[in-house]
């Protein structure tokens, strides 16, 4: 298999898994599909640095790679750890090293924000992702594209959909992704000029920018309703159960723009937008671990 194969094939071997874990105890599972998923993470061992730095426009396979690696770390450490609800009963879930590369360990982190998002700093940290290994930027994305966005799942219930992505129609799956997502989490009140959203538009607002911005972005897939008035954003709350394992999915609640909330009291000292290094920006000042 190629590149961009072993990719796809990882993917789709965790989202089977991922398909039985809401009915099934780990050691229940039908063992020849944990078996195949090991051999498809093992597959990317023997690809070469080369290889990958070869592929130009590998969007695809690290959108692929990305979502097969948060389905194989959860069910992992769910196996190990009992972690059956969500990603953030996981001390630093998305600075795991839990894949090899061509032999090179990569975390969650090191993917999203070192090679699809070219380098650019987490939303709570200071520094580039890759500053200590700049040899990996020969696998970046040759163009940052912030649909990815939109394509990338982190395990929750208010994450885009694990869809399995292709080169060859890389430009068209994204634009569906993103028509998908913002059509579902994007909510428009044109009598308050209140738009309510999924708050991963506010962790990465700065990605956008290239797009017009927020509004920018949201004018392009739901035209003619958004007026050149100032539109004022207030965010849902993130869902971060875990698939089918809760019995029902958290109520959104919304979440005024103005600020960031309060900081978690406690801990080491957290890094800009009351967030540590290492851990996603959750909507309301709250802390998520992760990206």
């Amino acid at each position: 298999m190629n590149a961009s194969q072993v990719a796809r094939d990882y993917a789709s071997r965790f989202r089977r898994l991922r398909a039985e874990w809401g009915n099934s105890e780990a050691q229940d599972w039908d063992r020849s599909n944990l078996l195949a998923a090991a051999a498809a993470r093992d597959e990317f061992q023997h690809l070469s640095f080369g290889e990958i730095a070869d592929l130009g426009d590998c969007r695809d396979f690290w959108i692929n790679t990305y979502n097969g690696a948060v389905i194989d770390l959860i069910i992992t450490l769910a196996t190990a750890a009992g972690v059956r609800r969500s990603v953030k009963e996981i001390d630093r879930f998305f600075e795991v090293k839990i894949l090899k590369v061509a032999d090179i360990p990569l975390s969650l982190d090191d993917i999203e924000h070192g090679l699809l998002r070219a380098n650019r700093r987490h939303p709570a940290g200071l520094l580039p992702p890759l500053l200590h290994r700049p040899h990996l930027k020969a696998w970046m994305v040759p163009h940052f594209d912030p649909r990815i966005h939109f394509a990338l799942n982190y395990g929750g219930r208010s994450c885009p959909p694990v869809e399995m992505y292709t080169e060859a129609e890389i430009d068209s799956q994204l634009d569906r992704a993103a028509a998908a997502f913002l059509n579902a989490e994007v909510e428009i009140d044109t009598e308050r000029s209140i738009i309510r959203a999924n708050p991963i538009l506010r962790w990465y607002r700065a990605d956008f920018a290239g797009l017009g911005g927020l509004e920018g972005l949201i004018r392009r897939y739901h035209p003619g309703e958004l007026d050149e008035c100032r539109w004022r954003f207030t965010w849902k709350e993130y869902d971060w159960s875990l698939w089918p394992v809760c019995s029902g999915p958290t109520p959104h609640q919304e979440a005024p723009d103005e600020g960031e909330g309060d900081a978690p009291q406690g801990g080491p000292p957290l890094a800009p937008g009351g967030v540590r290094p290492g851990e996603k920006p959750d909507s309301g000042g709250h802390r998520r671990s992760g990206t």
